[in-house]
């Protein structure tokens, strides 16, 4: 019988093996651009099923309409009468971390009592001059009832978004750009109110970037320590051990020009954990010993004895549009010395050490 060898196609293999070696590595970039390469394994998916465009594009900014909507890039609107854009990133940052302009794209409602009408769009100044470097206005297509409305850059003068029947001037629809103005910075924090029985609060002064229109501020959160040393000093007063807290304030509507807000009254209980169930007889020795404190280790000459962190929030047609934050700010509290419930109380020595204020 004769017996046959089976000669394998060298060629034949080879372009194989290059054709499953493309195949593995288109597959490999495919599962890159996913994200399932990504450290994180809770994140590989959070992309699934979304267009490249709206998985991947993100902007400096956003957009709001007159009445509190949020307005998104992937969705058409109708022309509302106003509409104000925001920064969500500082404006130093944008180009570092090539984010894109926030823009919308809006569709004019205006009865035109005509049918296939065309509209020309334009961004002008109240004093109609045009302004196409910072604002623009794309349409979808000449005379399209459909445009694009970008924004590039903060600016400080209040633009108007037109859209012309053509040929007719009398027939134009229109709404009003603006740009919120962001919060730059946070200074002369300032805590409001007297010692332990009156109102609590907290002022600032704050500096704003460049814009059409202010936002409404809010104190999203104020945490109030009290320092280590300042603790100890209080303490050290005492033949019992107390637990410090910290007190914090939420929700607080900041006003004026100043920017003041209002929480609470000053309370022991706010800084002493369940200072409320001690006996008269050891909240006199704590009201003594903080007193002590305050005056005999040069709190009452401006050393500082809190610190506060606040997280402010700036709020435009009820969206949030920028949080800012500042940390460990070191005050000297003379609202907070204890003199008036230390009036006439004399040290417990059972409780107290004895130290004459």
């Amino acid at each position: 019988m004769t017996k046959y060898k089976a000669k394998a196609n060298k060629k034949l293999i080879i372009t194989l093996a290059v054709l499953l070696l493309a195949a593995i590595l288109t597959v490999v970039a495919a599962i890159g651009s996913l994200g399932f390469t990504k450290k994180d394994v809770k994140t590989w998916f959070n992309n699934w099923g979304k267009p490249a465009s709206q998985s991947q594009a993100q902007t400096w900014g956003g957009v709001i309409d007159n009445v509190g909507n949020e307005m998104n890039a992937r969705t058409t609107y109708a022309m509302p009468a106003a509409m104000a854009f925001y920064a969500t990133t500082p404006t130093a940052q944008t180009e570092q971390l090539n984010l894109s302009a926030p823009s919308v794209t809006v569709t004019c409602s205006h009865n035109f009592e005509f049918n296939n009408v065309l509209v020309d769009w334009s961004i002008e100044y109240p004093s109609g001059v045009s302004a196409t470097d910072v604002v623009t206005v794309t349409p979808t297509g000449d005379g399209s009832l459909i445009a694009n409305v970008s924004c590039s850059a903060p600016f400080d003068t209040q633009l108007t978004l037109k859209a012309m029947l053509r040929g007719n001037a009398e027939k134009t629809a229109t709404c009003t750009i603006d740009y919120i103005k962001r919060i730059s910075s946070i200074e002369h924090i300032t805590v409001l109110g007297s010692d332990f029985d009156d109102e609590s609060g907290i002022g600032c002064e704050l500096s704003f970037g460049t814009g059409t229109v202010n936002g409404n501020v809010n104190v999203e959160q104020v945490q109030y320590y009290i320092v280590s040393d300042f603790q100890s000093a209080v303490q050290s007063y005492l033949k019992f051990n107390i637990t410090f807290r910290s007190y914090v304030a939420s929700d607080l509507l900041l006003n004026d020009t100043f920017f003041e807000a209002y929480g609470e009254v000053w309370a022991y209980n706010m800084f002493i954990q369940d200072f409320d169930n001690y006996d008269e007889a050891h909240k006199n020795a704590i009201y003594y010993a903080w007193h002590a404190a305050y005056l005999n280790g040069n709190y009452s000459k401006q050393l500082p004895n809190i610190l506060i962190d606040i997280d402010l929030q700036l709020l435009y047609n009820g969206n949030t549009v920028q949080t800012i934050s500042e940390s460990d700010y070191s005050y000297h509290l003379n609202k907070l010395s204890g003199s008036g419930f230390a009036e006439g109380i004399a040290p417990d020595l059972t409780l107290n050490t004895n130290v004459a204020l």
